[in-house]
């Protein structure tokens, strides 16, 4: 429906009804997470500079387009920083999301050399 609306309504599909029903569940998710956020931290003008870096972070490192990979890779992400938190001093942790970024994109390139040596060949 989202890559060919005309094509979707010619087979039946009601798209405006979908639509709608799609933006409110994203408003009413949004809402929630600003209300965990507001509960959890105090909220000032600057709040969302504390979050984007690790939102970008999550974003590339769970893969564009997949919002799982993304959530999934977000968790990971406070996981690590928390831990970091316990031993070292707290403003050192988005060094080390930066870091893992850094890290991944780095040895991305080598992953794919190595993934398409290691596979098999189709004998043609």
């Amino acid at each position: 429906m989202r890559e060919d609306g005309p094509l979707a309504e010619t087979l039946g599909v009601r798209i405006l009804p979908i639509m709608l029903v799609v933006s409110g569940l994203a408003a009413a998710s949004a809402a929630v997470a600003g209300m965990v956020v507001a509960l959890k931290m105090p909220l000032s003008p600057g709040l969302p500079l504390n979050w984007i870096g690790v939102v970008v972070v999550a974003a590339l490192l769970g893969g564009l387009g997949r919002p799982l990979g993304a959530l999934v890779a977000a968790v990971v992400l406070m996981m690590i920083q928390n831990a970091w938190s316990l031993w070292f001093p707290t403003q050192w942790a988005p060094a080390v999301t930066f870091g893992l970024l850094f890290a991944f994109l780095t040895l991305q390139p080598l992953a794919r050399v190595l993934r398409e040596r290691l596979s098999p060949r189709s004998v043609s």
